[in-house]
């Protein structure tokens, strides 16, 4: 995570902040609460460490577990804690006088942590007042999200920063009525509610933008961030494997901050999953084939990219959306001083005011020299 945020920070100038999925993702929403075995006989599902084990000997839920989560979680702050007394050096740049300024600064390499506040006996027990302490940023699941549901109920009367899972099945009033519920203060707490998208690559061009102008019409201001994994699961053929394509992973990352740039809106943030270790839980293309995931598929849920993965994915995305701000900035620059320039016919009857003859025996060589193109230009096609 560090590296990936600094490959990320420095290509877009930025300060950007890491928050894990760690230190407490312990318990697991399911489609299914049970799992089918080959012999046609069933067994509870797993539901994550802190409620029972993945071996087909351990699906009873055991209590106790619960203490071990909270002792693996304390033991996980402590080791990721060192980072927080670090700074990585960033490159900033602020103009003054004539000319642009690059001084280096350094910011904290603090990793936050989240999860899914799912378990609620987990998460009840662990808060103080108003802030829940099992996480700095909890999140409510596209299960989990009932308006009226027990999670929301818990999360609204929270102090801590709240994420909303989005999938292509929320509609813009559904929406709309969550942050009503999660956050009445409209104004006095700008960017405490994420909304995390988990649209889908086919899905992002309809689904996104009725979610943007809902929430801009609404008057709350929220982060948004993109998840581009979630959306985008498959099963190889054999129906063995959950796995992920890289390519349409970046494919709806890439739509995904399009849409916000169009819709006056602003992607804050990118979800990914991943893990520091070199696994193949996820593919490169999907016409690359899944013969290679059996190498190092680790994961007992849901597919990870790796670390080479993962940095490949930042990087990628990372220079589509410089390349995309450049291509906006320019066209902007060419609007406003194109709206500079008058008419040609304007231009003709002010020169001819002047008592300047070669106006009306040369217009088009005026128009041509009128309408030419900036020299910023150049600085585009670079």
């Amino acid at each position: 995570m560090p590296s990936a945020r600094k490959l990320y920070k420095n290509s877009v100038v930025l300060p950007v902040t890491c928050v894990g999925r760690i230190a407490g993702q312990y318990a697991k929403p399911r489609s299914n609460p049970v799992e089918t075995l080959a012999d046609v006989t069933t067994v509870l599902a797993f539901r994550g460490h802190n409620i029972n084990g993945p071996g087909l000997d351990q699906r009873t839920p055991v209590p106790d577990r619960l203490l071990r989560g909270y002792f693996h979680s304390a033991a996980t702050l402590n080791t990721i804690s060192v980072f927080g007394s670090q700074s990585d050096p960033i490159e900033t740049t602020s103009h003054v006088g004539k000319g642009p300024i690059t001084k280096p600064t350094s910011y904290p390499r603090t990793i936050l942590t989240s999860h899914e506040a799912l378990l609620l006996p987990y998460e009840t027990s662990v808060t103080r007042g108003r802030h829940c302490t099992s996480a700095t940023f909890l999140w409510v699941g596209e299960r989990t999200r009932q308006l009226d549901g027990a999670h929301v109920e818990f999360l609204r009367g929270l102090r801590n920063p709240i994420g909303i899972k989005l999938s292509s099945k929320t509609s813009p009033n559904e929406l709309v009525a969550l942050l009503n519920r999660l956050c009445p203060d409209k104004t006095g707490e700008t960017g405490r509610i994420t909304l995390i998208t988990r649209l889908g690559a086919l899905n992002v061009q309809a689904a996104l933008p009725p979610l943007i102008k809902a929430v801009q019409s609404s008057g709350h201001q929220p982060v948004w961030m993109g998840d581009p994994c979630h959306g985008n699961t498959f099963t190889t053929a054999d129906g063995k494997i959950k796995t992920r394509c890289a390519m349409t992973m970046l494919e709806e990352a890439q739509q995904t901050y399009a849409i916000h740039r169009r819709s006056g809106s602003r992607l804050g943030g990118l979800h990914i999953e991943q893990t520091g270790e070199s696994v193949t839980e996820c593919v490169e293309h999907i016409a690359s084939g899944s013969g290679h995931l059996s190498l190092n598929y680790r994961t007992l849920c849901d597919p990870r990219l790796s670390r080479e993965q993962a940095m490949l994915f930042v990087a990628r995305f990372a220079n589509y959306a410089q390349r995309l701000d450049l291509k906006t900035e320019t066209h902007k620059i060419f609007e406003q001083r194109f709206k500079k320039l008058r008419s040609e016919k304007e231009m003709v009857d002010d020169l001819a005011i002047m008592d300047m003859p070669f106006v009306e025996d040369h217009p088009q060589e005026l128009a041509a020299f009128a309408y030419q193109p900036p020299l910023i230009a150049g600085m585009a096609r670079s």
